[in-house]
């Protein structure tokens, strides 16, 4: 607070103006950037504690073998740079010079072990550290750089060797920026550069897709070209017999951020699919004998890391039969995240869906591999079989939750939601989640695809109760959906006494990695269908656990990390600090709203100073200011 009380720039000294009058003919002039710094020192000059906490809330403390990690790592981005802006002298080869494939080597490298740390971190930082890290440096700067290289100012003999640096490249910028918003910033500033590029770099699609996917506010600006593009490379490549994931992971990344629909992209898809028409850009494996295809090409996978993008090796490809069953996966997945959302859009895009991959061929399919599916071992290891079927099995629930259970009631096929065959698939699916409840400890903790798998069941179920229950038990043939509510209810009502002491307990932790989420899921969904299924719910209603993990409530990422966000929500909390941001922000306040005071000529104060002699002046430290801009003004 007393450095507060020093800055380092005073601008209130003598001879020199009232610091607010100064901003505030500032602001009188007609220029946009004047008007914008102006307004900003107003504010700066005012608000001094608030501006610090931003500061600090902007921090990062490193331990030392985390300093000795960032050296490090500053150390290869700025060899990085000087090996790309050197490439005339080393990667050409022709009279004057030799392409040096030490070099070559050396860039190849650094990308790979940039990528490693951002995807696996190592014992002092996590993945996510690492990319924060790489904020900080010039990484960027290089990828922008050469991400505009022109192929054609290099030499034939030379070709090949800069489209490797630009792949290798790419390649680790697609760990950089995955689930990093600021990292997706600044790489989005290159997307012009990359759409050149994509044609002859699937690398830099699987890095638009990347910078895109989970962030809304820069999926709601893709290009209509851009969705163009990608549509005949998938067709392109289709026509070829070739299987490329890529091109489908942008499509991917851009009709959705997370749980939100990106309506802008959504239809526009729709139309590129339709135009393309979707045997040529898809894979769905709906024919009879398609569907054992499916089973086979399951059976046969063995691309485990490679299908959640952990293989360290890039440029191994899957086989053949591995990359048919991930486009076939990925294919799914669109059509699951192109169905998200409700409105007007979803009259299109629902229909669309289920008229290429209908909710009642995805319940089939569910009852088909389950006894594939549950008979899994759940206390070892994930076989790569058994990371498909789950996968697939998620695709498929998505696909029955999205064009069944979360649809406008004038898409409600009630009829399906009464049938036999929907009572079967309701049946299994509440035997699906006892299971996964009662599966054996693991020592590592559940894998990624079963914790998915569980989320997307009580998702389903939640769906249903919330939204279609009622009226399937009320249709004429529903008395078996309404039967199998009371088990639903019966279930749950247990799960919910007892979920209180289970989901506390450290074994249970170790089986569920991120307890406290399912449990919350767990218990929402429970609620759900109690409150559907029966009147008296008041004892078993939802009611929040308190998370047990500080670090995750507070973005830290290690235990210094943590002692400092401590140390900031105290010094947020702190009355004296509190009690200082808000009297600068009545100043600022009280500025902007009696900015006629300071600016008016009519005022009286301003008259009685006013000269009558030739070529006199007003006294020092009398403003004359001209009445251009008020408070109205300052606020639109």
């Amino acid at each position: 607070l007393k450095i507060m009380d020093e800055p380092i720039v005073d601008l209130s000294q003598p001879y020199v103006r009232d610091p607010l009058v100064m901003c505030v003919d500032l602001m009188m002039y007609e220029d946009p950037q004047v008007f914008a710094l102006a307004l900003e020192l107003l504010f700066d000059s005012c608000c001094g504690a608030a501006k610090l906490l931003n500061l600090l809330d902007k921090v990062e403390l490193l331990t030392t073998a985390q300093d000795k990690l960032f050296s490090s790592v500053k150390q290869d981005v700025f060899t990085i740079g000087r090996l790309i802006y050197s490439i005339e002298n080393w990667g050409v080869d022709d009279h004057f010079s030799t392409m040096d494939n030490v070099k070559c080597k050396q860039f190849g490298t650094l990308c790979k072990k940039i990528r490693n740390l951002c995807t696996h971190g190592d014992s002092s930082s996590s993945p996510f550290e690492v990319q924060k890290m790489l904020h900080e440096t010039e990484f960027f700067s290089h990828l922008s750089y050469t991400l505009k290289m022109n192929i054609n100012d290099f030499p034939k003999s030379s070709e090949q060797l800069v489209k490797t640096i630009i792949s290798q490249l790419c390649n680790a910028a697609v760990r950089v920026v995955a689930n990093n918003s600021k990292n997706q910033m600044q790489a989005f500033a290159s997307i012009s550069s990359m759409q050149d590029l994509v044609g002859e770099h699937p690398e830099c699609a699987l890095l638009l897709a990347e910078i895109f996917k989970g962030n809304a506010e820069f999926c709601k600006q893709v290009p209509q070209e851009l969705i163009n593009l990608f549509a005949s490379l998938i067709i392109r490549a289709r026509q070829e017999r070739k299987f490329v994931l890529c091109y489908l992971d942008f499509y991917v990344a851009i009709v959705s951020a997370g749980n939100q629909p990106i309506v802008r992209n959504q239809l526009p898809v729709v139309d590129a699919i339709t135009n393309g028409k979707p045997e040529n850009m898809l894979h769905l494996l709906k024919a009879p004998s398609e569907s054992e295809r499916v089973l086979e090409l399951a059976r046969k996978f063995s691309s485990k890391a490679q299908m959640r993008g952990d293989d360290d090796d890039t440029t191994s490809l899957p086989s053949e039969n591995d990359q048919e069953m991930m486009y076939y996966l990925r294919s799914l997945e669109l059509l699951g995240r192109v169905a998200k959302g409700r409105g007007s859009q979803s009259l299109v895009t629902k229909p669309f869906v289920a008229s290429l991959f209908h909710p009642t061929f995805a319940i089939r399919e569910l009852l088909r591999s389950a006894p594939i599916r549950e008979r899994r071992p759940r206390d070892l290891n994930l076989s790569p079989m058994a990371v498909v079927h789950l996968s697939m099995a998620c695709r498929w629930m998505e696909l029955v939750l999205q064009c069944l259970y979360d649809v406008d009631v004038n898409l409600r096929d009630v009829p399906l939601l009464a049938s036999p065959l929907h009572s079967e698939f309701m049946g299994a699916l509440l035997l699906w989640v006892q299971a996964s409840l009662d599966a054996p400890l693991r020592i590592n903790g559940p894998e990624p695809e079963e914790v998915e798998y569980f989320r997307v069941a009580l998702v389903c179920i939640d769906s249903f109760f919330s939204f279609s229950f009622t009226a399937v038990a009320a249709f004429e043939s529903g008395d078996a959906m309404a039967s199998l509510g009371r088990e639903y209810a019966t279930f749950f009502a247990s799960t919910l006494q007892s979920q209180q002491s289970t989901f506390r307990k450290n074994a249970n932790a170790k089986r569920w990695g991120v307890a406290y989420a399912e449990s919350t899921l767990l218990q929402i969904t429970g609620s759900r269908v109690l409150q559907a299924t029966t009147e008296d719910v008041d004892a078993l209603r939802y009611r929040p656990l308190k998370s047990q993990d500080s670090k995750s409530s507070s973005g830290a990422t290690s235990e210094i990390e943590e002692q400092w966000r401590r140390m900031l929500v105290s010094l947020r909390n702190d009355k004296r600090f509190s009690e200082r941001v808000a009297a600068e922000d009545e100043q600022v306040g009280r500025c902007i709203e009696t900015m006629a005071s300071l600016t008016d000529p009519d005022n009286h104060k301003y008259m009685h100073f006013l000269p009558h002699e030739p070529h006199a002046s007003l006294p020092d430290g009398i403003d004359f200011r001209r009445s251009l801009i008020n408070c109205e003004d300052v606020l639109q």
